[in-house]
């Protein structure tokens, strides 16, 4: 989520007259970020384009990255989507061996600064472990 956030673009409202650069932005103007940039700058981050989920294992929350917003704004269900996603997650690297067949990344080049989403495509190989449950 931090590489490749699921938002690629947040949305904000200027609360105050601000100067950015030298350019005027009002109040009341509506700012768009792209929250890939926050994720992987390289002027605040090591390794912006490292993948480290042990950075997380503190469990301090970094208030740049914002794969599901912040503050007023943050994801009602953020907390749920969080919980899901780990525990699916974990589920599916626990029954599968999986292989990224597209798009295809060259481990030789610099990974890419955004992702589409839509053309991913996995291989699992595996057994999973399957219960069914019969509704008479």
């Amino acid at each position: 989520m931090r590489l490749w956030p699921t938002t690629p673009l947040i949305v904000r409202k200027v609360l105050q007259d601000d100067d950015l650069r030298g350019c005027r932005v009002p109040a009341g103007t509506l700012v768009m970020i792209h929250n890939g940039f926050n994720h992987r700058n390289p002027e605040a981050i090591t390794d912006p384009d490292g993948y480290h989920p042990e950075a997380w294992q503190q469990g301090v929350w970094d208030y740049r990255f914002n794969p599901l917003s912040n503050g007023p704004q943050a994801c009602a269900g953020r907390e749920l989507v969080l919980f899901l996603g780990k525990a699916v997650l974990g589920r599916f690297l626990r029954a599968y061996r999986w292989t990224l067949e597209e798009p295809g990344l060259d481990p030789r080049r610099p990974i890419p600064q955004a992702f589409d989403h839509s053309v991913l495509i996995l291989t699992g190989t595996g057994v999973p472990e399957v219960q069914s449950s019969s509704s008479g």
